[in-house]
C-alpha cells in the first residue's frame, strides 16, 4: 500500500481537462482512490476499469508524481470524442 496526498485527473497529454463536467465524472467514477488513502495496485487497477466502464472514456492511465508533499496519483483519460 502506498499513502496518496493528493488525486488529479489530466488529459493524455497531461495538461486539465477543459471539460469540468468529464473531470467530475472520473471522480465519481473513482472508488478507491482518495486523497489521504493507503491504495494498493490493485484498488488502483480497479478505479482505472469503473472510469472506462463509465462509457465516456477510451483508456485510463494512473500515473504516480512523487512530490515534497507526498505521492500523487494522476489518472490519464482519453474520453470518446462526439461529433454531431
Amino acid at each position: 500500500r502506498v499513502l496518496i496526498k493528493e488525486v488529479l485527473v489530466r488529459g493524455k497529454d497531461g495538461n486539465e481537462l477543459r471539460n469540468k463536467e468529464l473531470e467530475l465524472e472520473v471522480f465519481t467514477a473513482l472508488n478507491e482512490s482518495k486523497a489521504n488513502s493507503g491504495l494498493s495496485s490493485k484498488e488502483v487497477q480497479e478505479d482505472v476499469h469503473r472510469v472506462i466502464d463509465s462509457g465516456s472514456f477510451v483508456s485510463c492511465k494512473p500515473v504516480v508524481v512523487d512530490s515534497r508533499d507526498g505521492i500523487k496519483l494522476v489518472f490519464e483519460v482519453l474520453y470518446h470524442v462526439v461529433v454531431a
